[in-house]
């Protein structure tokens, strides 16, 4: 094996399937934003990005300047599933004999739910696991590592290495003055995984009882059925403003009183760790990798999925209890700041390159 001394002449290359920032804002985009941004930060600066979530745009040229970047580089990160048309760059990243990474946000075996990953794309994924196509696999949380390692027996080599966020970013948006008062803020998909329907029960029982409460939900519509849909829009205490901006989002984070995170499944929700490094205390479901995250009672509060009567009397309790919304809060900030700043995660990843190009 070459003796890679300077970082600058290492060539590593990311391939998606879910957008890049900022065209797209969905989590995995977001994440290769901050990723590839903080390691060219410590100097491995020879990074290239091809996103193959769009057939309109020159997709057979991406194609093959993925190709020629393959045969050049050290290392390949799959940030999507590498199935389908990226299937093609994992075989020949093994047959070059590439270090193969692919980065599991999860996605693949709890959201889609279209025929065809079942049928294709889950099960080309795990046999490239099993075979090893696809030597490594990073988690973020160990909660899908166990469920992974336990339900698929794959053969490749599994780590764990958590999301991160910018808090120096965090740091510098400010409040803006809202309308409303004792505001609550929902970011995601309108959708049934995420809870939704649980957070619209828990805040009617919220709203019989007091009028002067607010619901911002922020995100594309997702599986949510019309009727709940026109309930949100036709509420006079719930303020929906559809899908936006990143830089919009941490101001509203910023803003509002408390953020919920109502979800039936996650893995290791960025907008739980944005939400905590905002300074904002979190009421969250006990589901997946955000136990890993949040302790109950000291950076946040956890609550079993479905359950919106205890949904409702925690942000009732946080809404009038300022104390200990301020103790959340703190903890929350600092916890984000201690564990999951990008210059801490970029750190972890660029001694995993290195550590597995010296083997």
């Amino acid at each position: 094996m070459k003796n890679f001394s300077y970082l600058d002449k290492l060539k590593v290359v990311f391939i998606t399937a879910t957008g890049t920032y900022p065209k797209s804002i969905g989590g995995p985009a977001v994440f290769l934003y901050y990723l590839s941004r903080n390691l060219k930060e410590k100097n491995l600066s020879n990074i290239n990005i091809f996103d193959f979530s769009s057939l309109k745009e020159n997709y057979i040229f991406n194609i093959f300047r993925c190709i020629r970047n393959l045969v050049r580089c050290h290392v390949v990160f799959f940030n999507s599933p590498p199935v389908r048309t990226l299937f093609l760059f994992s075989l020949l990243a093994k047959i070059l004999k590439k270090k193969t990474i692919f980065i599991c946000h999860g996605g693949i075996f709890f959201e889609s739910k279209g025929v065809l990953n079942k049928i294709i794309d889950r099960p080309l994924l795990i046999l490239q696991l099993k075979r090893k196509i696809i030597e490594y696999s990073i988690f973020p949380s160990k909660w899908l590592l166990t469920y992974i390692k336990r339900y698929y027996k794959v053969n490749a080599k599994l780590l764990v290495i958590p999301n991160g966020v910018d808090t120096e970013e965090l740091d510098s948006y400010s409040p803006v003055i809202l309308p409303t008062k004792n505001n609550i803020l929902f970011v995601g998909r309108l959708a049934k995984i995420k809870g939704i329907s649980t957070l619209l029960e828990a805040f009617s029982h919220l709203i019989s009882e007091n009028c002067d409460i607010t619901l911002y939900i922020a995100g594309p519509r997702g599986d949510l059925s019309q009727s709940e849909l026109e309930k949100i829009i036709k509420s006079p205490h719930i303020r929906f403003l559809g899908k936006i901006s990143h830089s919009l989002k941490l101001k509203l984070m910023k803003s509002v009183d408390l953020i919920v995170v109502p979800s039936i499944w996650e893995n290791f929700p960025l907008v739980v760790i944005e939400a905590m490094g905002c300074a904002k205390p979190v009421i969250a479901t006990a589901v997946g990798g955000i136990p890993e995250i949040i302790e109950n009672g000291v950076n946040g509060i956890l609550v079993p999925p479905f359950d919106s009567k205890l949904l409702s009397y925690y942000i009732e309790h946080l809404l009038h209890d300022k104390e200990k919304c301020s103790l959340l809060s703190r903890n929350a900030y600092k916890d984000v700041k201690q564990r999951y700043d990008w210059k801490i995660i970029a750190n972890l990843y660029l001694n995993f390159i290195l550590n597995i190009l010296i083997k």
